[in-house]
């Protein structure tokens, strides 16, 4: 079972999990790194359910592939690309 990470941002809910990646040209058996997935969730509704592009390469650890893929996905939500509805108390 893969560990989910969650973090509070905002008033929405960033879900991390990070996946062993390799490069399958090369087949060795060993990861080349990680990927983390993230989701976005607030007030009960999915903004966002990705990675990062495939131009980036991945991470050393998953430690690292967590902390930039939080940065990045606090950074889309401060924009104002990502919009939903605000919960009513």
């Amino acid at each position: 079972m893969l560990d989910v990470l969650l973090e509070k941002w905002n008033g929405c809910t960033i879900g991390l999990m990070t996946v062993p990646v390799r490069q399958l040209e090369v087949g060795e058996s060993g990861s080349d790194g990680y990927l983390a997935i993230v989701r976005i969730d607030c007030n009960g509704e999915v903004l966002a359910d990705w990675h990062l592009p495939r131009s980036v390469a991945p991470s050393i650890s998953a430690a690292q592939a967590q902390r930039e893929s939080l940065e990045y996905a606090i950074r889309v939500l401060g924009s104002g690309m990502l919009t939903y509805k605000e919960a009513k108390d």
